[in-house]
């Protein structure tokens, strides 16, 4: 199912449904595996790889414009977290002058603080890389893994996403309530708003925003039906 227009939109893609049951979707890598046809059928340059259990406000045109003036392969966005927090997520491994040596999936000690967001954009050999991802020791085809073939490859770039950046994680109902709180404060304190006034959601029937429409309170699913 789609929220879809004559050209562009939004697919909504679920996990591959078979004769003996579903597979779920084990690992970011194999969520890009699993879709690998859906992304080939529109031939991109670039593919941008989101994470569902973070909350954000980023206009990604800035972080493909740095992917394409540094010529890289792959761009990684990394934000510092506190060290007492690293163990919860990927994280990445610099030297002393900032140069990547490795990355580590949710380590028991961490070495570094910079915490891998969530936020990728890949070149067209995603697809192909994907392919060459083993099981991890949790059973999942990590996107960690994949960022390690860019790693080898030597063209692998990162973006630190620094002040005036807020970036939450989701990951945990500890977290969501955490985070729910933070963004309370921010919007009735400085007025900032996460999410936008009103954003339509087009008809693929026909090709109007009659249908859904979504505002920071509601959801209009039809002309005068409020949720």
């Amino acid at each position: 199912w789609d929220l879809d227009r004559s050209y562009g939109g939004v697919h909504i893609l679920s996990p591959y449904q078979q004769i003996k049951g579903t597979e779920w979707y084990k690992g970011t890598a194999n969520a890009i595996y699993q879709n690998i046809n859906f992304i080939k059928q529109y031939d991109p340059d670039y593919v941008l790889i989101l994470s569902g259990d973070h909350i954000y406000k980023m206009d990604y045109r800035k972080m493909l414009k740095h992917h394409i003036e540094t010529s890289a392969d792959a761009t990684i966005a990394v934000i510092d977290v506190p060290l007492s927090e690293a163990s919860r997520f990927g994280i990445m491994n610099t030297d002393a002058d900032g140069v990547i040596e490795s990355f580590e999936e949710k380590p028991k000690n961490p070495k570094s603080n910079y915490c891998v967001t969530g936020l990728y954009f890949y070149d067209n050999r995603v697809c192909e890389f994907a392919k060459k991802v083993k099981p991890s020791k949790r059973g999942e085809l990590e996107i960690t893994d994949l960022n390690r073939i860019y790693l080898e490859e030597g063209s692998l770039q990162v973006e630190l996403l620094g002040r005036g950046f807020a970036w939450l994680d989701t990951g945990t109902m500890d977290a969501l309530f955490e985070a729910s709180q933070f963004v309370k404060v921010i919007e009735n304190t400085i007025f900032y708003t996460f999410g936008t006034e009103c954003n339509p959601f087009f008809d693929d029937f026909f090709n109007t925003h009659n249908s859904w429409r979504v505002s920071d309170k509601n959801v209009e699913v039809a002309r005068e039906c409020i949720l």
